[in-house]
């Protein structure tokens, strides 16, 4: 019905929209997160924190394939599902976006139109949350597993994480690292990978945890050990704080034992500078140290429970020596948690990222924690960011975790 002149001026006209829309609507549009008006009028930080043992504990695992899943539910498993907390574990599979108009954010239903779907589309997916099913079904306390799948670009597809996250008020998201030597990925996958975890971290809202597994030996079976050995290795602030609200929670489970490494660095100022904190930062300052022993009372009052906790006092002159001790603290561990960043600026600095590859998505000590210099590179680590942004407290609430510091301590000098 077209003869050819009408044909191509209709496609030039096509191509030519096209050609202007694209661009213009990358330019011109602005991406704003949800706001949800729960979060508005509670002012909750939602942490490892904040959320009470005596409640549901809601965490959000996302995976890429079938390698990251025993990881992930053992960790699943440490953190302690009992009656009076059971575990809500919102599993999500990670999915390119390869052909398709939209991205997806589906929650996958048990019926068996649902498996078909899955099986002919999306056959990784059926077997990595059958793997859920079956630890949730054979876990030691209530687990209860809602699967979803996320196909979405690398760039967007935090954004449907933390809707799920906001929606359900999850206090944890869990991710794998993007250099996990199970992940047999090309190259320019394993980058997007790497770029999509950096986005997690820069708008995580609640507690993101990264878990490095490069060999898969977090979740194998371990005949030799009665106990799951966990380390915490911690100097202060917001995300050291997660790693060991985390590893308190773990601590209550009998076959569990967790040894707390504390370093205290009493030379925080660099040689031949003067620092001057403003009131602001000087009343901060003091309100995050007095968050730390808190944490850490409550910590020590483990060992008069199941008494399966143990905690050591390092003494160091500045964060070289941090990384020096780390080295002499190797030992028989299954998982080592530490935060991403601290309060002590000696370990925050670009100088100290020279020689470390993964220094600004892990910290630099977990960098260090992780690399071939602790244990070979064979333990599992995971670290932790503290994320959100509190809309409304009282200054009271920030020292509800103080407590008395009467508890007697093991002390380390280490020096060079």
């Amino acid at each position: 019905m077209l003869d050819e002149d009408t044909f191509s001026q209709l496609v030039f006209c096509v191509v030519l929209i096209t050609a202007i829309v694209t661009p213009l609507v990358n330019i011109l549009y602005k991406h704003r997160p949800r706001v949800h008006a729960e979060s508005l009028f509670e002012g909750e930080l939602r942490t490892i924190q904040s959320t009470p043992r005596n409640r549901e504990f809601h965490i959000v695992c996302c995976v890429h394939n079938e390698a990251n899943v025993r990881g992930i539910t053992a960790l699943l498993e440490e953190c302690n599902p009992v009656q009076e907390s059971p575990i809500c574990v919102y599993a999500v599979h990670l999915i390119e976006l390869v052909g398709k108009s939209a991205p997806i954010l589906l929650p996958i239903k048990h019926r068996h139109g649902s498996r078909k779907f899955l099986s002919v589309n999306y056959p990784n997916t059926n077997h990595i949350m059958q793997a859920f099913e079956n630890y949730s079904n054979n876990s030691s306390g209530p687990v209860k597993v809602l699967p979803y799948i996320n196909v979405a670009p690398y760039k967007s597809m935090h954004d449907a994480i933390f809707n799920l996250a906001q929606d359900n008020m999850v206090p944890f998201i869990i991710i794998p690292f993007h250099e996990n030597g199970n992940i047999d990925l090309v190259g320019h996958v394993a980058a997007s990978i790497r770029k999509m975890n950096i986005r997690f971290q820069a708008h995580a809202p609640c507690t993101l945890g990264i878990l490095v597994d490069r060999h898969s030996r977090l979740g194998a079976s371990n005949n030799n050990n009665m106990y799951f050995n966990v380390g915490v290795f911690f100097i202060g602030g917001a995300h050291d704080r997660e790693a060991l609200a985390l590893g308190i929670r773990m601590s209550e489970r009998a076959d569990t034992r967790v040894s707390l490494f504390r370093f205290v660095i009493v030379n925080k100022k660099p040689c031949g500078c003067k620092i001057i904190l403003t009131r602001e930062e000087r009343e901060e300052e003091e309100e995050d140290t007095m968050l730390d022993e808190g944490l850490i009372d409550e910590f020590k009052s483990m060992k008069y429970g199941i008494g399966n906790v143990c905690w050591y006092e390092i003494t160091v002159d500045d964060g070289v020596e941090v990384l020096e001790a780390v080295h002499s603290l190797e030992g028989n561990y299954d998982l080592v948690m530490v935060g991403r960043r601290h309060n002590d600026g000696s370990l925050n600095g670009k100088e100290m990222t020279t020689f470390m590859e993964n220094a600004d998505a892990l910290g630099i000590l977990g960098d260090m924690l992780s690399s071939v210099e602790f244990c070979m590179g064979m333990v599992p680590v995971l670290v932790t960011q503290c994320g959100g942004v509190k809309i409304s407290s009282s200054s009271n609430n920030k020292l509800d975790r103080v407590g008395s510091v009467n508890v007697s301590q093991k002390r380390l000098s280490v020096h060079k």
